[in-house]
């Protein structure tokens, strides 16, 4: 299938598909973000919030971030990459590198927040889910890789999913990276799941 904007194929052009109907290809976000309103409207009667790249799908992130039930009845995989993932987004978005020794301080801030983690958690663990980033996994998981918006729209196939690991990460910091509460945004997105939105 060629981009649906310049219709070139490979291997003249390295094509990704759409996170949101995850069919459309393009071989450029600009090509993509010239088509959006077009491809938006054809695809909004599709299953936006879906996420792939987990065990399990669970109905309304936002209220369970609201409520801190974010990571509990997932499986231990699912809660390992949403912690890493939490992290990374979060370094990135600080402008710091990724640091093995400094995703045990993320760690020690999530265990730190009573009921945030899920009552299985203890201390192997938390050292499986730093191994579960080493660069020894094979997993696309890194704590030593920094990652970005666009990857994590392109990995979990859900262009929501990236505030729901950024209201994590602050939900385990204690606050966004520049320092502001984001309790009304959360709070909005969770009201707009209550009344049966999608968001």
């Amino acid at each position: 299938m060629p981009c649906v904007s310049c219709n070139k194929s490979p291997p003249e052009v390295t094509l990704k598909n759409c996170a949101k109907c995850r069919e459309s290809q393009y071989c450029s976000r600009d090509y993509q973000e010239a088509d959006w309103k077009t491809h938006n409207v054809l695809t909004s009667s599709g299953t936006r919030g879906a996420t792939k790249g987990l065990d399990g799908v669970v109905s309304n992130p936002f209220t369970r971030l609201d409520n801190g039930t974010y990571l509990q009845n997932r499986s231990e995989t699912d809660v390992f990459r949403l912690v890493v993932d939490s992290y990374r987004l979060r370094l990135t978005d600080d402008g710091l590198p990724p640091s093995p020794s400094q995703f045990g301080r993320h760690l020690r801030l999530a265990e730190s927040r009573a009921g945030m983690l899920p009552s299985w958690w203890n201390a192997i663990k938390a050292q499986a889910s730093a191994n579960f980033g080493s660069p020894a996994n094979t997993s696309t998981v890194q704590l030593t890789h920094p990652v970005f918006e666009s990857d994590i729209i392109e990995h979990y196939g859900n262009s929501e999913f990236p505030m729901q690991l950024r209201m994590l990460a602050e939900a385990i910091c204690g606050s966004s990276p520049a320092g502001q509460d984001g309790t009304m945004m959360r709070k909005m997105l969770a009201g707009m799941e209550g009344l049966g939105g999608t968001v």
